[in-house]
């Protein structure tokens, strides 16, 4: 009995340290398909590898009642120490002809954009993100949900 318990605990140790380069992500989902302006999004990854070096991508799932080329969004990423990092991007979900870009299944296009690539922590924790939509109308259509995705880089 103590042999077969050692032997799973150790299958499970394996399997738990196999999986450490998988990456972690948060999805909001919105309610209609409708992001107002003034709807911050909020998402917390963790952090547990600081020799290691992450990717961070934007997962955005959206109709053709997306309104424009792009979507716009102010990210504040607050690292497991505390420090703030601001940027604002710019999301490309059209081509130069106004096709829609990504895959498309059951009308519901998906498209990953990078925006942070080689970014090391100090410390292990928790990552903060504070998404903030900048369109210029109070109603942005056809989103989906709107995802956040933190991996570790391959060596």
């Amino acid at each position: 009995m103590k042999k077969t318990f050692l032997l799973l605990a150790v299958i499970g140790l394996l399997a738990g340290a196999c999986n450490n380069n998988k990456p972690v992500s948060q999805t909001h989902k919105f309610k209609n398909g409708v992001w107002e302006r003034f709807d911050f999004l909020n998402f917390e990854l963790p952090v547990e590898n600081i020799k290691a070096t992450y990717d961070i991508s934007v997962d955005l799932r959206f109709t053709s009642e997306f309104p424009a080329e792009s979507l716009y969004i102010n990210v504040v990423l607050t690292t497991p120490s505390g420090e703030e990092r601001i940027k604002d991007y710019n999301l490309t979900v059209k081509d130069r002809n106004g096709n829609f870009l990504g895959t498309k299944t059951d009308g519901v296009y998906h498209l990953s954009v990078p925006i942070r690539k080689g970014i090391r922590f100090n410390e292990a924790g928790i990552c903060k993100f504070e998404i903030e939509n900048l369109m210029p109308k109070y109603v942005t259509s056809g989103i989906v949900d709107f995802g956040i995705k933190l991996e570790e880089k391959k060596k």
